[in-house]
């Protein structure tokens, strides 16, 4: 019920913390943690060094400041608050709203109440989570050499540097990875060993993997040393992987590589797009068929959620629009206009193609197909700042004259 509930306990008094931690050690286990104050410090998040979803505050002499330690934070910094006080206070219960409270919960603290709060914080963040899904979009070739890592390493450049979203980039080739150069960036760690490591990293720690693009984004690449057997990589390690980005991201864009194989699939499976890259050859076609069958046969993908790039388009080739269209069974088709120079130059200088020719073809026809898949709104998760409850004791109050 209460999934990976992250809670700090914050009080002065040894005597409650021992209280807060015997009513919740046993839902929450390890991801609950207490913390007794004994100096001047008034920030109740003064000095932690880890993800906090919620943060169960009892409230000592120095509350005031507590609290207003609290308000003067932005809104979506704050951790869920539920506040341990003294339920004839009106003051703190509004200063409580003020600095974004779930709940208020009276003295001497009642152990179901606290677990009844608890759960109700995990059915927020389960709400908001699901409000703020990380998208994620898979690139793959349909023949090796169509693209497929320029078109993943500018997707995720303008959905960071045109839409403001925070961005992961992932190279899921483990063998023959060379995504980070498309950027000018030279990982010294990567996915090999995140990998080796997974089942002790969290959000924060993964984040030390990443190097980071001057548009902001993050990218998981490859340090071009070492590599991984294709074997080595399960498709439940990808699932996690995928699960722990998503913790901090919007956006995540997967360079998958052309192959089939446990990883792959759980990758796929993941993806809300998967943007196949052909280009106007009889060979590419062939191979692009056969991947198509594999999608929406063997792994049940929805043809909504395929998108068909025809790259290097050239009006005048030999294998048109039409024979792309009757080979793939598809009439939606995004082209991208061929323009061998200003490509050649972005990928040989790692500049991305909207810092280098914002106004290029290539380049426009790329920013269509990036806002086609995010979409032209942005979604806003719902923010809970107080609960019913909260707000119907402090009003009982003021109407008692307190």
């Amino acid at each position: 019920m209460y999934g990976s509930l992250k809670t700090l306990a914050v009080s002065r008094d040894p005597g409650l913390l021992k209280g807060i931690e015997d009513a919740l050690s046993g839902a929450l286990g390890r991801n609950l943690r207490t913390r007794l104050v004994v100096n001047g410090h008034t920030d109740p998040l003064h000095g932690v060094d880890f993800p906090c979803d919620v943060l169960i505050l009892h409230l000592g002499p120095t509350w005031r400041e507590e609290l207003e330690s609290l308000v003067r934070m932005k809104p979506e910094a704050r951790p869920g608050l539920i506040v341990i006080g003294d339920a004839s206070s009106t003051q703190a219960m509004r200063l409580s709203m003020q600095a974004g409270a779930r709940d208020f919960l009276p003295l001497p603290l009642v152990a179901d109440d606290l677990i009844d709060a608890i759960a109700r914080a995990a059915l927020d963040q389960k709400a908001a989570l699901e409000d703020r899904r990380t998208h994620v979009t898979a690139v793959i070739n349909s023949k090796g050499g169509a693209g497929a890592t320029l078109i993943a390493s500018n997707l995720a450049h303008m959905m960071s540097a045109v839409s403001d979203r925070s961005v992961a980039l992932v190279d899921m080739d483990v063998q023959f990875g060379t995504l980070p150069l498309y950027l000018d960036l030279y990982p010294q760690r990567g996915l090999s060993q995140v990998l080796a490591q997974l089942d002790d990293l969290d959000s924060v720690a993964l984040d030390t993997f990443f190097v980071k693009h001057a548009s902001g984004v993050h990218v998981l690449g490859h340090t071009g040393d070492n590599s991984l057997h294709v074997e080595d990589v399960s498709g439940a390690a990808i699932e996690k992987l995928l699960e722990i980005i998503s913790e901090r991201h919007e956006e995540i864009v997967m360079d998958l590589p052309r192959r089939i194989d446990a990883a792959s699939v759980a990758a796929v499976e993941r993806s809300d797009q998967i943007v196949l890259v052909v280009q106007q050859s009889l060979t590419t076609l062939r191979d692009a068929s056969r991947l198509l069958s594999i999608l929406r046969k063997d792994l049940a993908v929805a043809r909504d959620r395929i998108c068909v790039v025809v790259n290097r388009y050239d009006r005048n080739a030999a294998v048109t629009l039409k024979d792309v269209e009757k080979t793939l069974s598809t009439s939606d088709l995004v082209q991208i206009p061929n323009d061998f120079r200003v490509v050649s130059d972005c990928i040989n200088t790692g500049t991305p193609l909207y810092d280098y020719a914002r106004n290029a073809p290539v380049t426009k026809a790329l920013l269509a197909l990036h806002k086609r898949l995010i979409g032209t709104e942005d979604a806003a998760a719902d923010k809970v700042s107080l609960s019913g409850r909260l707000a119907g004791m402090l009003k009982m109050r003021v109407s008692d004259g307190q």
